[in-house]
């Protein structure tokens, strides 16, 4: 591809999830996800939130400013993440757990099968870009993400 083609290629909008780091002008809902969990934590001081280093891009910035001494970033280990949250909810937390789909799903998934499933513990797994939806190419794109989720259900 040429470089004129590429300047000329439009701009890839966001997920509902990263709006909050969206171009100028480009059109989004702000934050939606963001705001949530630091709304519910307001009341409720056993609410935690953990990023596998992607809070800014998942929204979950906003708990990490609003709850500091709450929110744990648990560097790009997706595994480490899940399993941190299952101790956490043994413990009596309720944790927030953010990643990207593809990072939570097929990176963590025995930690989320064998922790916190098989445990039947309070976390909430919350993942931005779930199947096709990111414009990061096939390396980001979670096409099973549901699937392997509902296996561990049923």
């Amino acid at each position: 591809m040429s470089t004129a083609s590429t300047l000329n290629k439009p701009r890839l909008t966001t997920s509902a999830m990263i709006a909050s780091i969206a171009s100028e002008g480009q059109r989004v809902k702000a934050a939606p996800f963001g705001k949530a969990p630091v709304e519910y934590a307001a009341s409720r001081p056993e609410v935690v939130g953990l990023s596998a280093d992607l809070a800014k891009y998942t929204d979950l910035h906003l708990f990490a400013q609003a709850y500091p001494e709450r929110f744990f970033q648990m560097g790009m280990a997706e595994q480490l993440l899940m399993g941190a949250a299952g101790g956490l909810a043994k413990e009596g937390f309720i944790p927030f757990a953010s990643t990207y789909a593809v990072f939570g799903t097929r990176r963590a998934y025995d930690f989320i099968h064998q922790v916190i499933a098989e445990e039947n513990l309070n976390v909430k797994i919350c993942c931005a870009l779930p199947g096709l939806t990111t414009g990061y190419g096939p390396s980001h794109q979670a096409t099973d993400d549901l699937a392997m989720m509902r296996a561990i259900l049923d």
